[in-house]
């Protein structure tokens, strides 16, 4: 699965969120935003973090998941696209 810029999601701000972030805008390769259940901060490497039910999701688009055990909570949103790692 291929990223382009500002076409994809990270889900998960917190413990790795913030590293996955930064590197990939550092490598020229921005999400639209981060999604997060609980947010505790605005933006993320300039990118910023939303509730789910906050953002306008386009679902055709993939998301980057930067938490452990969440795929099936994230497919349950209406993501078909996930890359784990």
């Amino acid at each position: 699965m291929k990223l382009n810029n500002n076409q994809f999601y990270v889900y998960g701000a917190g413990t790795f969120g913030p590293t996955l972030v930064s590197y990939l805008v550092a490598q020229g390769k921005t999400p639209i935003c981060v999604l997060d259940i609980m947010p505790r901060k605005a933006q993320l490497s300039g990118v910023q973090v939303l509730r789910p039910s906050e953002a306008k999701i386009d679902f055709s688009l993939p998301v980057v998941v930067s938490v452990i055990g969440y795929d099936k909570d994230i497919r349950a949103l209406g993501f078909q696209q996930l890359m784990t790692g």
